[in-house]
């Protein structure tokens, strides 16, 4: 006789209770609860295999909620999470499973790659560093390291990296694909071709066939070989993988070599395009872009009103009008519309539409509603950085760089805008800024030698408090000998510390040619002046004008020059003085030599006198001698005067 229901739920009720009370509850509780985790996690692989991210969090959450501490449990959270392309949140569990399994290779590497896709690549590369040699000279981390090195513009590592991959796995073409791209640019043509052969080869089978025919279109592009990129678009809208950017790349070949076929091609995508808004908005850019602003203009006259004024197609006529110039009828377009969640589009169009119209205060108004929009809406970054473009695009440089400084701070700030604003801050000469700027780069990426010895340089230039530049620049300098920027970031830290003799000895070392560069050979000839070696920095001082420089150098500079032109100027009073003196020695010399001279003629002379006198003397008592005798002769033989007679 066949059990009711009742009858084989009590028999199973007393069959549990008789295991409980012969075996305990503890261990039949864990039992069961070993199988609801177990059945969680086998749910959740299964929804993300087919997937569905959503379902397979949900039973990763409810196995983690029953076993927190089960390592399998994390491991797939962190897999799901990861599915879902929650990759901040994956690199949480991804940590923690290495603070369990620290030896773990697979995790470390999951771990880097998470760290690559949210553009941390200082923890990338510190993760990637933890791994065993064997592993290191895996496929896998080749890969990986690849990616590290083309994220960070070192393509030259990428392709090395690249390589070693293909070596080890030549069939695998999530290998291949990316070599040939970095050799399709090489400047070896040898190289070149058998890049486009590569390519042209994975282009002929799935999976990676429409990532090779892009590749192959823009090389053909490149080379203006119109024909080449209609046949391969056509190829390419043919894959069931195609895209709606795919179809715009084929529409720009066919409207370069066909043009009358290109307007028909153009009808076509924008009627397919009607009931799909997010393309219709992006064909419609396309066009504007493309110097089809007019047409747009046209369409929008013709199409159904309400896709026209809503977001996203209304955006897209809005900046025809804006690159029709038509701002009257722009202004007109952008009143009283409810663009919902691009509300602050509608205002910064708005604001340019007044500003050309001439009306500032309006224009003003307008900016500021749509910056207030932006910073309130619920994707503040993605607005924010909307506006920026726009503003960039419309020539308001100001205004740029008021939305671009907001988002500056902020970590989820895109890299192109710190970059926009370094660029910018360059153009400007502005040092605070670039110091500013360099500060929160190096926040992101705090391995990168360059980037800490570009925040300690500009901290040393402007002089700021923040951080310790000086102590940074030695680390720097300990660790990296070799590098000539290094080098001089240490010089200046100890130039203004009062050690400017050092900094001439280590900016001295330098190759020559290094020296010859304005920059360096601006701050050579400032230690110099500071060393006191004025002589040899004039040398230097017009390299160093070769140079734009920040207002902080001009000062430096103009101290070294007059440094320079002082001890120009004392040495050569030193010299006057010398030439003077050596001037003045060789007179006193002439004359002592005139005046004894003089003496010795003069000697001379009386000693003549004294000659001739003592001759005229002798001469004279000769003649009074003999005239005494000629008397006395005469006296002899004549009559006395008085005679008798």
């Amino acid at each position: 006789m066949e059990k009711k229901w009742y009858q084989r739920w009590a028999l199973w009720t007393v069959i549990v209770l008789g295991c409980a009370t012969l075996f305990g509850w503890s261990p039949l509780k864990a039992r069961y609860h070993h199988w609801v985790v177990e059945r969680e996690l086998r749910k959740a692989k299964e929804f993300l295999a087919n997937g569905d991210a959503q379902r397979a969090f949900l039973c990763a959450r409810r196995a983690f909620e029953m076993a927190p501490s089960n390592i399998e449990v994390e491991r797939v959270c962190a897999e799901v999470l990861e599915g879902g392309r929650q990759y901040d949140a994956a690199l949480v569990w991804r940590s923690r499973l290495e603070s369990i399994e620290p030896d773990n290779q697979e995790n470390l590497m999951a771990w880097a790659e998470d760290a690559i896709l949210v553009g941390d690549l200082a923890a990338a590369e510190r993760v990637l560093g933890k791994l065993k040699p064997e592993s290191r000279n895996s496929v896998r981390s080749h890969m990986l390291a690849a990616r590290l090195a083309a994220d960070r513009q070192d393509m030259a590592a990428a392709e090395t990296h690249w390589a070693e991959a293909v070596r080890l796995k030549p069939d695998d073409d999530a290998c291949r694909l990316p070599l040939a791209i970095i050799r399709l640019n090489s400047k070896d043509p040898e190289l070149r071709n058998s890049a486009r052969a590569v390519l042209t080869e994975i282009s002929r089978k799935p999976p990676r066939r429409t990532q090779a025919l892009r590749v192959l279109i823009a090389d053909a592009m490149k080379n203006v070989d119109y024909a080449g990129v209609v046949e391969l678009s056509d190829a390419l809208v043919a894959d069931p993988a195609v895209t709606f950017d795919d179809k715009l790349i084929r529409l720009r070949a066919i409207r370069s070599i066909r043009l009358r076929e290109s307007a028909s091609y153009l009808e076509e995508l924008r009627d397919a395009a009607l009931p799909k808004p997010g393309e219709l908005y992006v064909l419609l850019m396309w066009m504007n872009e493309n110097d089809l602003a007019l047409l747009v203009q046209d369409w929008a006259r013709t199409c159904l009103q309400d896709v026209i004024i809503a977001p996203p197609v209304s955006v897209a006529v809005a900046d025809a009008y804006v690159r029709s110039s038509e701002w009257a009828k722009l202004c007109e377009f952008t009143d009283e519309r409810d663009w919902a969640d691009s509300d602050y589009l509608r205002r910064a169009f708005r604001a340019r539409a007044w500003e050309r119209l001439g009306d500032g205060e309006k224009s003003s108004q307008e900016w500021t509603d749509a910056l207030s929009l932006a910073r309130g809406h619920k994707d503040a970054v993605q607005c924010q950085e909307r506006l920026a473009r726009v503003a960039i695009a419309w020539g308001w440089k100001q205004r740029a760089q008021e939305v671009m400084w907001s988002m500056a701070g902020s970590p989820a700030c895109p890299r192109w805008i710190l970059n926009t604003l370094w660029n910018y801050a360059i153009i400007n000469s502005d040092a605070p800024q670039l110091q500013r700027l360099a500060g929160i780069i190096v926040q992101r990426d705090s391995k990168s030698v360059t980037l800490r010895n570009n925040f300690a340089f500009y901290s040393l230039l402007v002089r700021s408090e923040n951080g310790d530049a000086h102590g940074e620049a030695e680390r720097l300098s300990n660790g990296n000998p070799g590098n000539a920027d290094i080098a001089l970031t240490r010089a200046l830290s100890l130039h203004q510390q009062g050690r400017s003799a050092e900094a001439v000895t280590l900016t001295g070392s330098l190759p020559a040619e290094e020296l010859k560069r304005p920059q360096f050979a601006l701050y050579h000839s400032i230690f110099l002046t500071a060393a006191g070696d004025g002589g040899k920095a004039a040398a230097f001082l017009p390299l160093a004008e070769g140079r734009k420089m920040f207002p902080e150098e001009k000062t430096m500079l103009e101290r070294a020059r007059q440094s320079v032109a002082k001890a120009a100027g004392e040495q050569e009073v030193a010299e006057r003085s010398k030439a003077m003196r050596a001037a003045k020695t060789g007179t006193d010399l002439d004359m002592e030599k005139a005046i004894e001279a003089a003496r010795v003629v003069r000697a001379a002379k009386l000693a003549k006198e004294s000659e001739e006198a003592k001759v005229t003397e002798a001469a004279r008592a000769a003649k009074a001698e003999a005239a005494k005798e000629a008397q006395a002769a005469k006296d002899a033989v004549a009559p006395p005067p008085f005679v008798a007679r």
